[in-house]
């Protein structure tokens, strides 16, 4: 695969080769080009797959040559490197299928994610191009490129026109009935982590799910494809069939699946069926149906047409109230707190008053009430919940009603149970002071100390001196003390490497504490030692 970069930036351009690891993507060439001119050369000799190219270049734009590339009939995958977020540019990109842009400065996560897109889309091209290139397996082709046009549709490839669909149909030599409705099926399978959690590879579990779903519909309705898509951490399977297909059939095998995939799949699904459209009202559709799906947070693993009033309107205020959170934290109720607000999610749920907003609004009101808590005992709340495993909690909260209840039992029994072990002086003293012994020969305040205990360094500080009778700094410089006082026990050792050693870069400094905790400089108490 030929991959060129292309900016007049000279620095920018060497940012990125040096970066990305492209054997990753299959390129075996990648070039950096510093204008259009020499860029056309590459094109002219032997074509480009994709190119990465600045919009805004003085010798001829971005825009200039993704539209060059489209009228010499090239299928190159654009990405676009942009200051700016410009309607004018992206409406010409979209007009001559750029396959995405990325906004400077350069960041390798969003450029790798770009690229990744327009890998699959060289392949796609790439499997399209050799499949219609067999006349032997013309039927499996054609079935194929119908498939890949389906996909694209719904990816948003294909711009939402009658007009487009009808010319890339004529590019695709596909004979659709274009002016017929379909009927899509969207599958919500899940957040992915959750799905490799059970399967350990998702695409097994996506493969299986196709493979079952085909196997219900094909049996009894004309299906036309199945394909996978993820959306925002968020497996989907789509179904395309024809748009007269019979709705209540279609519904009666949707509550199927939904039946079915938690018993031979051990995971469940939700089946949103839209109304008939046609092919270029597709990908809308598609967006329509995958917000009611991220909108329904209570009744999960059932099946639902576009239409289904899913949510009522909620008489306005809060699900919880904030007051009778702050008391039972105060009286260190987890249960009772657990129990309430359980309580008041279902009930919400089962009048069908309760969505993402919502529990987004209740997060919010548990999450200050738990921090105003926390605080109150000196303990940051932040650094607390800091694990991998606690922010994987937070951002799903707000996904589910179960999702919100596993978030809050956690938070909530780590918030009491670790104040009501702040409270106990002792341990924190002597958590402290384990923390200085084994780091004070680093650069470390209070603050690094408080941190090691999720306490605010203050309330910390003052905690420890209540215990100790001195306060954390000068625990930190008798330790220090203690451990030159040894080094300087040896005969050939450097009084300047001695202060390196146990935290400090200022010789100076530490003469004068050493002096202070000693009466002597590091030098005559040397001497003394090794005199004697």
């Amino acid at each position: 695969m030929r991959i060129l970069v292309i900016d007049d930036d000279i620095s920018t351009v060497d940012v990125i080769l040096s970066n990305i690891d492209w054997e990753r993507f299959g390129a075996d060439e990648v070039y950096p080009c510093y204008n259009i001119a020499s860029a056309k050369k590459y094109f002219e000799n032997g074509g480009v797959e994709i190119a990465v190219c600045d919009i805004e270049m003085p010798m001829g734009s971005g825009l200039d040559l993704l539209q060059w590339a489209r009228e010499k009939g090239y299928e190159t995958q654009f990405i676009f490197l942009t200051s700016h977020e410009r309607f004018d540019y992206a409406n010409t990109a979209i007009r001559y299928r750029a396959s995405g842009y990325v906004v400077k400065p350069f960041h390798k996560d969003m450029m790798e994610e770009e690229l990744v897109k327009a890998v699959q889309n060289v392949q796609r091209r790439s499997d399209y191009e050799q499949a219609v290139q067999h006349e032997e397996a013309f039927r499996r082709a054609i079935a194929y490129v119908e498939a890949s046009f389906l996909r694209d549709l719904f990816d948003g490839q294909i711009p939402s026109s009658r007009e487009a669909v009808l010319e890339e149909m004529k590019k695709r030599h596909l004979d659709l009935a274009a002016e017929r409705p379909v009927r899509l099926v969207l599958i919500d399978s899940g957040y992915l982590d959750a799905i490799e959690d059970q399967w350990e590879e998702t695409a097994r579990y996506e493969t299986a799910l196709s493979s079952l779903a085909v196997s219900l519909l094909q049996e009894r309705l004309p299906l036309q494809e199945v394909f996978i898509y993820h959306y925002d951490e968020i497996s989907y399977s789509a179904a395309v069939l024809d748009g007269d297909a019979d709705e209540e059939l279609l519904m009666e095998i949707s509550r199927e699946l939904c039946i079915l995939t938690p018993k031979e799949l051990q995971n469940p699904v939700s089946v949103y069926l839209a109304r008939p459209c046609f092919l270029w009202e597709l990908s809308g559709t598609g967006e329509r149906l995958i917000k009611i799906s991220r909108n329904n947070v209570a009744l999960k693993g059932r099946a639902f047409k576009e239409e289904d009033p899913l949510l009522r309107q909620n008489e306005g205020g809060h699900l919880l109230v904030p007051d009778k959170i702050r008391d039972l934290l105060t009286r260190r109720q987890a249960k009772e707190l657990l129990e309430y607000c359980r309580f008041e999610m279902e009930h919400s749920a089962a009048k069908g008053e309760i969505d993402k907003t919502s529990l987004l609004e209740a997060r919010q009101d548990l999450w200050q009430g738990i921090s105003v808590f926390l605080d109150s005992h000196g303990v940051q709340n932040r650094e607390l919940f800091s694990a991998p495993s606690y922010t994987a909690l937070d951002r799903h909260a707000a996904d589910s009603v179960l999702d919100m209840m596993r978030w809050l039992a956690v938070v909530v029994t780590r918030s009491i149970s670790y104040v009501e072990e702040v409270e106990h002086s002792d341990s924190v003293a002597i958590q402290a002071k384990n923390y200085i012994n084994a780091h004070f020969t680093e650069d470390i305040t209070r603050t690094e100390v408080a941190a090691s205990l999720y306490l605010n360094p203050e309330y910390m500080a003052k905690i420890f001196k209540k215990e100790t009778g001195i306060s954390v700094k000068q625990y930190i410089t008798d330790c220090r003390m203690e451990k030159a006082k040894t080094l300087l026990a040896a005969r050939d050792v450097r009084i300047s490497e001695v202060a390196q050693q146990v935290g400090y870069d200022n010789f100076s400094y530490f003469s004068t504490l050493f002096r202070k905790a000693t009466g002597m400089t590091p030098v005559e108490y040397h001497n003394m030692l090794v005199s004697s």
